[in-house]
């Protein structure tokens, strides 16, 4: 299947339009990795896939086992990652896992370094990465892989599948797929053992005794499913969704050790000591996601304002959510919340964003294009915590930005586009929480604005 050839491409989840010809489309500024590159190297997920691109550089996200991508140095929170131009992301912090996407709707890929186009919106300070999906042009498309990995001894590591199908009637398309991922972890040495110091009454095999990776494995099923009508050359629209079920386990720390019993002489975890010496090391944290979910809804339409002008506009609502369960020793059987470190009853994250962007573009002859992108988004954080029974924490985070830029050819060589956005994100009052005295205490938060400039040349 050649997802990436000529009009398969979602034309109306692009973003950083330059110029009109192929060389121009693909400048020094954006680079884009096709369906066919990534299956044929055999990258599976949206990490593996950004890891085709110079710049890119994959990075695991410490105990939250997540993959994180820094481009030319700027982290995730500086490179945001779009699919059809609609930002995807966790509110809490700004990061997302990418290694929990599949590329099974996927058309293309655009990474956009350095100087990338202000018509993204905030946070691209480093570039953005816009997954563009799939678009049937057949009557009738059928498409179907299954691959599965093996370790040396032959025992499955990793099964993968998916089907999707599509279709092109007169004005109307479609297409939706379903795929799954079911990952077993990877495979250690089997005179693998990790390093001390341990807890007290523990060997090395209660963390690793070699051979299969314990509590590495990973399941993700992924719906994507996306209706379009085409009125006319000239003006497009599509309803797209787009459902993430997944779960996963977070394989032990393989340094050094902080027992949260090390400072536990009488061995009793309900009567901790507090004046020993902890050895260095990293805290034992026995971790576990029951569920990792991710839901989006995108309306998009493109719309031609006469010859000239050109309206593309997006509405989403993106929701996120998590359970972290953590234990207090290797069965992952028995959970507590009176321990030191890393040990608590499971903390739950319901997060959601919504809103939307438009962009206009005015062609005014063949040297120069204007553009202008308005953007507004409403970002709310909602953590709970099960036992001992907490007030659900809330955090809502308004966000406004315009930008226009104008794309001057001065000669068939040189372009040169300025552009200027402005962000606001208006001040308020929210309510923080004290544990201590278990009430929510009022505090203010300022206005925050942001003016950014920029002028590319490209040769």
């Amino acid at each position: 299947m050649a997802a990436s050839e000529p009009g398969r491409t979602f034309t109306l989840g692009a973003v950083e339009v330059i110029g009109t010809t192929e060389s121009d489309a693909t400048a020094l500024t954006t680079e884009a990795v096709d369906v066919e590159q990534m299956l044929a190297l055999h990258r599976d997920d949206l990490a593996e896939a950004l890891d085709l691109v110079p710049g890119v550089a994959l990075q695991n996200l410490g105990q939250r086992r997540e993959r994180l991508i820094a481009l030319r140095g700027f982290s995730s929170r500086q490179v945001p990652l779009f699919i059809d131009g609609v930002p995807v992301y966790v509110p809490y912090d700004g990061n997302v896992d990418l290694a929990r996407f599949g590329i099974d709707y996927v058309s293309e890929i655009v990474v956009s370094k350095g100087l990338g186009s202000l018509l993204y919106g905030p946070n691209a300070l480093g570039g953005a990465v816009n997954v563009i999906s799939r678009k049937p042009t057949a009557p009738l498309e059928i498409f179907a892989r299954a691959s599965a990995e093996f370790d040396d001894d032959f025992g499955g590591i990793e099964q993968r599948g998916s089907v999707s199908v599509g279709g092109l009637r007169g004005q109307w398309y479609g297409n939706f797929t379903v795929s799954h991922a079911d990952s077993e972890g990877y495979r250690l040495p089997d005179d693998f053992r990790l390093q001390g110091p341990l807890p007290l009454n523990a060997s090395p095999s209660n963390y690793e005794d070699g051979g299969a990776r314990d509590n590495a494995d990973s399941r993700d099923t992924v719906i994507s499913a996306k209706i379009g009508f085409v009125p006319n050359a000239d003006n497009e629209f599509a309803l797209s969704y787009y459902r993430q079920q997944g779960d996963k386990n977070d394989p032990l720390y393989s340094g050094n050790y902080l027992s949260q019993y090390a400072c536990d002489a009488d061995n009793d975890p309900s009567t901790p000591d507090t004046n020993c010496s902890r050895p260095d090391g990293v805290a034992v944290r026995y971790w576990q996601w029951p569920y990792w979910n991710k839901e989006s809804f995108y309306f998009v339409a493109r719309n031609a304002v006469t010859a000239q002008g050109t309206l593309r506009w997006r509405l989403f609502h993106d929701s996120f959510e998590n359970s972290l369960e953590s234990f207090r020793n290797a069965t992952y059987t028995e959970e507590t919340g009176t321990l030191p470190g890393y040990v608590f009853y499971g903390s739950q994250y319901d997060d959601y964003t919504y809103g939307g962007s438009a962009d206009f573009e005015w062609r005014w002859n063949d040297l120069h294009t204007t553009r202008i992108a308005s953007h507004y988004r409403q970002d709310v954080h909602r953590e709970s915590q099960r036992q001992p029974a907490l007030p659900e924490q809330r955090l809502e985070i308004p966000t406004y930005d315009v930008a226009i830029e104008h794309e001057w050819k001065l000669t068939p060589q040189l372009t040169l586009t300025p552009g200027y956005s402005f962000l606001r994100q208006p001040g308020r009052t929210v309510q923080i929480y004290d544990s201590r005295s278990q009430t929510f205490n009022p505090q203010s938060v300022d206005d925050a604005d942001a003016h950014n400039a920029q002028i590319i040349g490209t040769w």
